[in-house]
């Protein structure tokens, strides 16, 4: 009775406090507002609105303001249907419970944020199962240990009792050849009691049968005892025999326990393997898009400085023959004037596609390099796939 009403408190404890309103019928504005309401009409309206300070017994209270004269009895309405006078004190409450409320929803609200924020993914969920499963797998293995050395104590201890035992029927053998002998030894006197006729003769002789008799109890009383002591020794033997069968039962069902687990464990290993070469493969497709795009991006501006470079090759060779054409003087001065202007462009132009060029090699090897690296994530993506669904075929 007592786990019980515990049991009871904890599940109230358990209860979130905006469901134990509901639970326990706490008292707010609007039930009793609307209690008001029921009682107004069902009693009319010189009856005292409800007072949830006052006792529960609501119908001596009605009573009570009947028996008032109609003056008193709109008094005494009028006083307590003041907004500021009953309801003051009803708002009270509710905003107490309103705020009450809001603080343990929060409360609720802030683990379970703390929660979602704890596994924003799948990789960090099956890396805490998969740190979980190595810690519950390392206690299995300590547990089958312990019990691999407790059943090979009970083997040692098994023997032990084997060789006390085998010691214990050597040296029943004596005892029991004794007997035989005290037996054989009665068996004759026994007979020659039968051939006797002489009073003496014969108390003689069955006074040498008391002591063989005697004799005879005496050994028998040790081989009981030596029987009782083999008897003991073979129940241990017993008791030894079903500890390891105990135990070996356990360290069966630990070995399959840790199969499964260990199975668990690599299934979960290849499937975070699958995630983290998928994400690693994601990346190089993003460097060997971004690496193409630098690539053709610098075959533009190579194709835009070349025919830029053509131009300028036209203009430069359209002067030199002009100065060709023309006679020394200021007309030549200004056409060599402006080749040089030209030819200071064409250096530009040709170092800017030096370099450009020299970058797009340089482009060129790293997107060889990451190509190279996309074939082998490739070739890890095919291996992960293939041990996940070997994990799936052995479940």
């Amino acid at each position: 009775m007592k786990e019980k009403k515990q049991e009871e408190e904890n599940n109230e404890e358990s209860v979130p406090f905006k469901d134990l309103v509901n639970l326990k019928g706490i008292r707010t504005l609007e039930t009793d507002t609307q209690e008001y309401k029921e009682r107004l009409k069902k009693y009319g309206d010189e009856i005292a609105p409800y007072d949830p300070s006052l006792s529960e017994d609501q119908d001596d209270q009605i009573n009570t303001a009947n028996d008032y004269s109609t003056e008193d009895t709109q008094a005494v309405s009028e006083e307590k249907i003041n907004p500021e006078g009953f309801f003051a004190e009803q708002k009270k409450e509710a905003k107490k419970l309103e705020e009450e409320i809001k603080k343990v929803e929060k409360s609720e609200e802030k683990p379970r944020a703390q929660s979602n924020s704890q596994y924003k993914d799948e990789e960090s969920v099956l890396r805490d199962s998969i740190i979980y499963l190595s810690k519950e797998g390392g206690s299995l293995k300590e547990q089958l240990n312990q019990h691999q050395i407790n059943r090979n104590k009970v083997i040692e201890e098994k023997q032990d009792f084997e060789l006390k035992k085998a010691e214990l029927k050597k040296s029943l053998q004596p005892i029991l050849e004794e007997e035989k002998q005290a037996e054989s030894e009665l068996v004759v006197i026994q007979e020659e009691e039968k051939s006797l006729t002489d009073e003496t003769a014969l108390r003689e002789k069955e006074k040498s049968r008391w002591e063989k008799e005697d004799k005879r109890q005496e050994i028998e009383k040790r081989k009981w005892a030596q029987l009782g002591d083999i008897e003991t020794v073979e129940k241990f033997i017993q008791e030894k025999d079903g500890a390891y069968r105990n135990i070996s039962q356990k360290i069966e069902e630990i070995k399959s326990k840790l199969e499964i687990l260990e199975d668990e464990r690599k299934k979960k290993e290849a499937q975070l393997r699958l995630i983290e070469v998928r994400n690693l493969k994601k990346e190089i497709e993003n460097q060997k898009e971004n690496l193409v795009s630098q690539i053709s991006s610098a075959e533009e501006s190579l194709n835009s400085l070349s025919e830029k470079e053509k131009t300028i090759l036209t203009q430069k060779n359209e002067l030199e023959q002009k100065e060709k054409e023309s006679q020394p003087g200021e007309q030549q001065k200004v056409l060599e004037s402006q080749r040089w202007e030209l030819e200071s462009q064409l250096r530009k132009v040709e170092e800017e596609k030096w370099n450009v060029s020299d970058e797009q090699k340089k482009i060129q090897e790293m997107l060889d390099e990451v190509l190279g690296q996309f074939e082998r994530v490739i070739k890890e993506e095919g291996k992960a796939l293939a041990q996940l669904e070997e994990h799936n075929k052995n479940e």
